[in-house]
């Protein structure tokens, strides 16, 4: 946040959610009279079950799946990885992890963040047992089918993203653990930082300040304010 030189302060939210995850605290509200807020998942339809309650279905999914045979995770390498390790440690299950992730293990471990996995990349050898494992999620169908090959066992592939509630991306589960606050996290944070105007950023910025016009909140798109405010308004 900052006050600009009219004297009004001004909040950027970036990705935010108002519920605490297992390895990040959720947004701190500080009161403005502007706030510019994400707007990834704009439809009221869109409302996501607590962290508690998709951290179960995981676990309790990758534990009961492992039995069978290989399961594979498919997430970002950053943020959303380091959670899904967190879920599976509180089961008591050590992933194995790719090198991409591996680096952005590091990070979070230098910070503090306490993160219980194995990699190759780390000299970690595998014993040829059934494993859970996390990759990228643009790369678990190939890494799957070489995984079979390798092992000949039967890989059992999920995406864990927020985007599970409005894609399908042909795996054999998919978790809606997102990083994002959803329709009904926004209006609480709009509720809660009690600023004057909403200027909506992002993909579903049009549709969401239209929805939250339907609510009587005053909102814009950034992409109109930006075209009707002038050059300095937001300086």
């Amino acid at each position: 946040g900052e006050d600009n030189q009219d004297g009004t302060a001004l909040v950027l939210t970036g990705d935010f959610q108002m519920e605490r995850s297992m390895t990040v605290k959720p947004i701190e509200i500080r009161q403005a009279d502007i706030a510019i807020i994400d707007s990834t998942y704009p439809y009221p339809e869109v409302e996501f079950e607590s962290k508690e309650e998709v951290g179960e279905k995981i676990a309790e999914w990758a534990e009961k799946t492992a039995e069978k045979g290989i399961v594979l995770f498919g997430a970002y390498k950053m943020g959303k990885s380091q959670e899904l390790i967190s879920i599976l440690n509180a089961r008591g299950i050590t992933p194995w992890v790719s090198k991409g992730i591996l680096n952005v293990n590091k990070v979070y471990e230098k910070n503090g963040v306490r993160l219980d996995y194995l990699s190759t990349y780390n000299g970690d050898e595998m014993d040829g047992g059934n494993f859970v494992g996390i990759s990228e999620t643009r790369n678990i169908k190939q890494l799957g089918g070489m995984l079979e090959k390798i092992y000949e066992k039967r890989v059992y592939t999920a995406v864990v993203t927020g985007f599970a509630k409005t894609l399908h991306f042909g795996t054999d589960m998919q978790f809606a653990l997102s990083d994002h606050a959803d329709f009904k996290q926004a209006l609480d944070y709009i509720n809660e930082v009690q600023a004057k105007e909403i200027i909506t950023y992002g993909k579903g910025s049009e549709v969401l300040a239209a929805n939250l016009a339907k609510k009587g909140i005053k909102a814009v798109s950034f992409w109109r304010h930006s075209k009707s405010a002038p050059h300095n308004a937001l300086c």
